[in-house]
């Protein structure tokens, strides 16, 4: 006869949670947040981990805040370096870092990848182009998503909540010779502060007009930390609340929006992550990216079918 193995049967949830942690253990990665140049592990998604956004879907300020706490939960300093309470995470967080830890965390889960993407060369989209290339389906693991484009190292001598770029709008009226915008890198927290400023009607507004959460208004509000107008008779004005940054930002003339749009973006737009795969056309054999949200494919994770791009 065959002879059987036998298992030991142990009625201990102590000892079963043990080896789930080690296996929890097994699955992080190490990843450089770019603009605190700091070193960290991230652990992979737990099941128990989406009770929190799913209860924070109707306020999109709390949903930034539970998401934040997700990533903050998963995430552990090395280098000797002391964990920070959540509310100094948030403040002296930038968004970039949380997006990179996010992609880290999303990749900590084993065989985790997007499946069934839709891929086409953005050439044969375009009308005056002659690649008649066709769409093809294709899956993406996280990890190709990152390569040498991807991040951009902050490179200025303070820290990016220190830190402030100045933009200098000339005017020259009968009034105003100038208006100098404060501009920064945002932290979580001042993502937070500027989405319960807005509440959930104007944010819907916005989603249904624009299809973004935030305007124009609203983004150059989010990384302006300080507004000065210098007068013709050299008084300076100084505006630095958020509430009255709103104010006076949902007033300017448009062209003067733009122009510190931009200006912004020259400086700052490098430090935004990027994940993309790279492609060849196998048409017209030009190269393209297919650039991945990381954060609404953490979304979909948790909900899976339930997001129509």
């Amino acid at each position: 006869m065959e002879k059987q193995n036998k298992t030991t049967s142990i009625n201990n949830i102590g000892i079963a949670l043990d080896a789930l942690n080690d296996l929890n253990a097994t699955f992080k990665r190490e990843i450089i947040c770019p603009i605190n140049k700091a070193k960290v592990i991230t652990s992979l998604l737990k099941v128990g981990d989406d009770y929190a956004l799913r209860t924070s879907l109707t306020s999109p300020d709390t949903f930034e805040k539970e998401l934040s706490f997700l990533v903050y939960t998963h995430y552990t300093p090395i280098d000797n370096k002391v964990k920070p309470e959540f509310d100094d995470f948030c403040k002296f967080t930038s968004k970039n870092d949380r997006y990179v830890m996010i992609w880290s965390i999303l990749n900590s889960t084993p065989y985790s990848k997007l499946e069934n993407v839709k891929i086409r060369c953005p050439n044969s989209i375009n009308k005056n182009s002659k690649c008649d290339a066709k769409e093809f389906i294709d899956n993406i693991t996280y990890d190709e998503l990152l390569n040498e484009n991807s991040l951009c190292i902050w490179d200025e001598s303070q820290e990016f909540y220190d830190y402030s770029y100045p933009i200098i709008k000339k005017i020259n009226t009968n009034k105003i010779k100038h208006i100098e915008f404060y501009t920064k890198i945002p932290s979580i927290k001042d993502r937070i502060d500027i989405l319960s400023l807005l509440g959930i009607d104007k944010i819907n507004h916005n989603y249904e007009s624009i299809g973004e959460i935030l305007s124009s208004v609203e983004n150059l509000v989010l990384v302006t930390k300080m507004i000065r107008m210098i007068l013709t008779d050299d008084t300076a004005i100084e505006i630095n609340s958020l509430q009255e940054l709103h104010m006076f930002i949902i007033d300017l003339p448009i062209t003067i929006l733009r122009f510190i749009s931009t200006e912004y973006s020259k400086k700052f737009d490098k430090y935004n992550p990027k994940f993309q795969k790279l492609y060849t056309c196998a048409t017209c054999k030009e190269d393209f990216e297919y650039d991945v949200d990381i954060e609404f494919n953490l979304y979909q994770s948790y909900f899976p079918g339930e997001i129509n791009g």
